[in-house]
Parts: structure tokens; sequence; C-alpha cells
């Protein structure tokens, strides 16, 4: 079981991103005064997928909607100490899915 996995009922954004792999991404933010107070994700794509869900989740929480929209996918990578090459995808799709998520969100 990783951190924050699961589907959030009562998020404020989200986003359901499917990447070009066929792996489908889904992020869930609980924003409160523009910070990011809960994020969740739920995929069904393989383990790095999972693990970039998990690891980017963790490294919202707490963090104001701004310094969100900066995180990249070279962040992500080092954050989890990288990927093997043919699973870096992964981390673009998760970072891609949270930056939709940000722009699902409506004050």
């Amino acid at each position: 079981h990783l951190p924050n996995w699961g589907k959030m009922s009562d998020s404020d954004a989200l986003a359901i991103f499917k990447g070009p792999c066929g792996d489908i991404m889904e992020i869930y933010l609980k924003i409160r005064k523009n910070i990011i107070t809960n994020a969740s994700f739920y995929t069904d794509g393989c383990r790095s997928a999972a693990a970039c869900g998990s690891k980017l989740t963790t490294l919202v929480i707490n963090k104001s909607i701004t310094n969100t929209r900066k995180i990249i996918v070279k962040d992500l990578l080092e954050a989890l100490d990288g990927l093997p090459p043919e699973e870096e995808h992964c981390a673009l799709l998760a970072v891609n899915t949270l930056h939709k998520a940000l722009n699902n969100f409506r004050v």
C-alpha cells in the first residue's frame, strides 16, 4: 500500500489523464486558502506509475498552488532518486495530471 493511494470523494480539484502508454493517472486535491491540504492518486498503471503518483502527492501536501505549479518532471525524478529511462514517462504522466488538476480548480 502506497501513501496517498485512493480516490478522494470530496476533492476540490481533480484530473484524470491517460498517458501515451495507455496508463491512466487520477490526482485529487483538497485546497484551503490556496494551500494543498491533502492529495491522493489512483492509477491503473505499473509500479513506476504508482510510485510517481504517491511521491508527487506527498510532495504537494502543504504547498501553495503557486509553488505546486512550478513542479516539473525533473523535480519528481529527483525526489524518486530516478527511474529507469524506459519508465520516466510515468513521471511525465503524474506531473501532467497534477497540472491538469490545478487548472480544474475553481476558487
